[in-house]
C-alpha cells in the first residue's frame, strides 16, 4: 500500500498545541500517511503551530510532508482526492467508519480523510463535500486528536 495515498487534514483550527498534536499523531503511522495536511489554520496555530508541525513531520522516520491550505476547497482542488471521507461526531454522520473499504480504497486510490478541528467542526457546506463517518454508536464525541488516532489505529489493523 501507498502511503501516498492516504491524505490526513486537520481542518480549522486556531489551537497551535491541536496543531502540533495532530502532526504527531499522524507522523506516528507510516505506513500509512506520509503527508500531514492542514486547512484554515489561525491565528497563533498557523505561526507557531505549523512551524512546530514541520519540525516534527521534518524529524520523522518518513520525512514527509506538510500541506498547508487556506479553506478545505483548496485541498481538493489541488491535491483532486478520488474519494472524501469526513470524520464527523455521530450525530452529524451518515455511517460508521468502514475500515475495510477505506483500506482497500488507499491501495487504488487517492483518499482524503478530514477531521474538524474546533468545537465547532465543519460547516454544513463543508459537510456536503464528501461521506461523514462516525465511531460506533455507543463511543463519545472525542476530540479531534483522540478521533484521529482511534482512526489510524483502526484503518493499520485492516491494512496489513
Amino acid at each position: 500500500m501507498s502511503n501516498q495515498n492516504l491524505l490526513f487534514a486537520l481542518h480549522n483550527t486556531h489551537s497551535p498545541n491541536m496543531v502540533k498534536l495532530f502532526a504527531n499523531t499522524v507522523v506516528n503511522f507510516p505506513s500509512l500517511c506520509k503527508n500531514v495536511v492542514f486547512s484554515k489554520i489561525t491565528a497563533s496555530a498557523a505561526s507557531m503551530g505549523i512551524p512546530d508541525a514541520q519540525k516534527i513531520i521534518l524529524g520523522s522516520e518518513t520525512r514527509g510532508s506538510l500541506l498547508f491550505f487556506a479553506d478545505l476547497d483548496d485541498i481538493i482542488e489541488a491535491l483532486k482526492p478520488d474519494k472524501i471521507y469526513l470524520l464527523v461526531p455521530r450525530r452529524f454522520g451518515q455511517s460508521v467508519i468502514p475500515f475495510l473499504q477505506i483500506a482497500h480504497e488507499i491501495k487504488q486510490q487517492k483518499v482524503l480523510v478530514v477531521v474538524g478541528g474546533s468545537a465547532s467542526g465543519l460547516t454544513r457546506k463543508e459537510l456536503d463535500k464528501g461521506e461523514c463517518i462516525y465511531l460506533k454508536d455507543e463511543i463519545p464525541e472525542l476530540n479531534p486528536i483522540a478521533l484521529t488516532a482511534i482512526f489510524l489505529f483502526g484503518l493499520s489493523e485492516r491494512s496489513e
